[in-house]
């Protein structure tokens, strides 16, 4: 893998693969090899229990998702039974339809206004 270092940091580097008789690669794995040894579990169980507590906070927000779609979806629903009985109302008593409509205009109309 090849990585764009900046100057600073690649100067330090061949200057320490050059006290240490050893490759540029070297140095860095040591370095990792040494943070990795010298960084507390403490941290390491810090960072697990935010990443955790943030994965909880994910899936929280997705169920709330869920329960808001399940809420539209029986909204849809309501409207679109609301619509079926006006258009029954109004095609069984043509003469409440208003001039220039037809039923399933006002059906709609009906429906809209009463959800």
């Amino acid at each position: 893998m090849k990585l764009k270092l900046p100057r600073q940091l690649r100067r330090a580097l061949r200057e320490r693969a050059e006290q240490t008789g050893t490759s540029r690669g070297e140095v860095v794995l040591e370095a990792l090899k040494q943070h990795l040894e010298t960084t507390p579990p403490i941290a390491m169980e810090a960072r697990l229990r935010c990443v955790e507590s943030q994965l909880a906070l994910l899936q929280s927000q997705l169920q709330i998702g869920e329960v808001a779609v399940a809420g539209q979806r029986d909204a849809t629903e309501a409207r679109k039974q609301a619509y079926q009985q006006w258009l029954r109302h109004f095609e069984e008593h043509p003469d409440e339809i208003e001039s220039g409509r037809d039923a399933h205009e006002m059906a709609a109309l009906k429906a809209a206004t009463a959800a």
